[in-house]
């Protein structure tokens, strides 16, 4: 569910609010992993700064920090967060950020990971290539969902990334395929 998660070594660790006193390591300051991560503590009652410590790093050094057991609670993405999980046997995978907004919103919208867009007179003039594009795009996400190893050797090839670590972390990345007018009320 969804490509954002909250990963743990922390045993007792249950809800957002047990985080007070202690550091999370967030990627990418002020990215939507960051505002939500803000979101939720916020929302837990705790204030960043003041109940919570925020660490900023990139997300391999994030995953590493995991896995080396030196940080212990963390926001991750996929793949990130099966990488450390693949390398530390103690990291749970806590919280889905779907799951959490979910919750805390009292919706059922999911949160909208990534897209492609452009302006209405580009598919006024080309609304056969717009049509095709999208349709590619739909057919594109089912082909990685059924068929998650030869999509993780692509993306070993051409991203370098680890084909292991992407192709288990494919179930748990929420691909889905959305148009425009079916996520507008999530977007």
């Amino acid at each position: 569910r969804g490509v954002n998660y909250f990963l743990t070594s922390d045993p007792e660790f249950q809800t957002w609010g047990d985080l007070k006193g202690k550091t999370v390591y967030v990627p990418i300051q002020s990215s939507p992993p960051d505002a939500l991560t803000q979101y939720f503590l916020s929302e837990s009652g705790l204030t960043v700064g003041q109940d919570v410590n925020i660490v900023y790093a990139s997300a391999p050094e994030i995953a590493s920090l995991l896995a080396s057991g030196k940080a212990e609670y963390a926001t991750l993405f996929e793949p990130q967060a099966t990488a450390a999980m693949a390398q530390n046997e103690n990291i749970i995978r806590a919280l889905s950020f779907e799951d959490e907004w979910q919750r805390v919103t009292g919706t059922d919208t999911m949160i909208p990971n990534a897209g492609w867009g452009t302006t209405q007179s580009f598919i006024d003039e080309n609304p056969e290539l717009t049509a095709q594009f999208q349709e590619a795009y739909e057919e594109s996400v089912q082909w990685v969902l059924d068929n998650p190893a030869d999509a993780a050797a692509l993306a070993e090839k051409y991203l370098d990334m680890k084909a292991a670590v992407v192709e288990k972390a494919i179930p748990n990345m929420g691909l889905c395929f959305k148009t425009a007018q079916d996520s507008h009320a999530e977007l």
